[in-house]
């Protein structure tokens, strides 16, 4: 039997196996997390301070470090991350956020 993820070992990779609650499923799949999908899972010490400058279509903005952790970006090379954790110089467009409903209907392409 697989462990949830709450017990499962920190800083290793590990691969989603299965998701028994639908809403939950439905939730993350949205995310773009399903069964097989790989995870590393971080524990309490990874916290982001510094905010991030994103170069939009319309000019630069500043995100905050808090929110850059919530919204979750398709790159152009097909990953899907946090938005704080796109490597320098990546491009892509903004899949959703983690911490509600927001209005990205017409999200336009950021690089980092």
């Amino acid at each position: 039997m697989s462990p949830a993820l709450v017990d499962a070992p920190v800083g290793r990779v590990l691969t989603l196996v299965a998701i028994t609650h639908r809403d939950l499923a439905d939730w993350l799949k949205r995310l773009g997390v399903f069964p097989g999908t790989i995870l590393t899972r971080h524990d309490e010490t990874m916290v982001y301070y510094h905010p991030m400058r994103v170069r939009g279509e319309h000019g630069d903005v500043v995100v905050p470090a808090g929110l850059a952790g919530k919204v979750l970006v398709h790159l152009d090379s097909g990953e899907r991350l946090p938005l704080v954790e796109m490597p320098a110089g990546s491009s892509g467009h903004v899949e959703t956020m983690t911490c509600g409903k927001g209005p990205f209907e017409a999200c336009p392409t950021w690089i980092i």
